[in-house]
């Protein structure tokens, strides 16, 4: 047992399954949901110019997560395909989709660019696009090999030290960007 309790925010399906988990390792677990502060934390997450999200009902992932992991899904799928290589699809996500989704959300670029070419282009990709799991072999072999990503100095990439400085320069320098009150 811990000496004292781990507190876990959030009783919803993730903060219930984490709390679990710890309660399982003999973690005493202090379980607490602010729902029905989430309007104190917004005012005060509002007053540091920051933005509070409150979900309608609990979902696995959340809502990130789950956008995430579509993109990660379609992006396993264009390397498995042999359509394009690992570097270009994240250069392709760096370029356009990031830049773009940083200053509208995916709905807010359909309306922008008309509901009714959405659905045309829509019906017309849709059927191509990865909708299972079979793109995790990509994952799987990888791991197989030991290849586990930074951690083990490779995965999709080579984790020399020039890319271990690199990306998290370039990540800081676009936090600083984006964050600039």
């Amino acid at each position: 047992m811990s000496a004292s309790p781990i507190v876990i925010l959030g009783a919803g399906l993730m903060g219930i399954g984490i709390a679990t988990h710890l309660a399982r390792h003999g973690h005493a677990v202090l379980l607490r949901d602010p729902a029905a502060k989430l309007e104190a934390v917004r005012r005060l997450l509002a007053g540091m110019e920051l933005e509070a999200v409150v979900l309608d009902k609990v979902i696995p992932g959340f809502i990130g997560n789950r956008l995430q992991f579509a993109v990660l899904r379609e992006a396993l799928h264009i390397v498995r395909s042999g359509t394009a290589s690992e570097e270009t699809v994240d250069r392709v996500m760096r370029a356009s989709l990031g830049r773009r989704y940083a200053m509208l959300g995916p709905l807010e670029a359909a309306d922008m660019g008309a509901l009714d070419t959405f659905l045309d282009i829509f019906r017309h990709l849709v059927p191509t696009l990865a909708d299972d799991e079979s793109v995790l072999v990509l994952l799987e072999a990888r791991i197989g090999e030991g290849h586990t990503g930074l951690r083990s100095g490779e995965g999709f990439y080579r984790w020399d030290e020039a890319r271990r400085a690199r990306v998290p320069q370039r990540r800081a320098r676009q936090l600083r960007h984006a964050l600039k009150p």
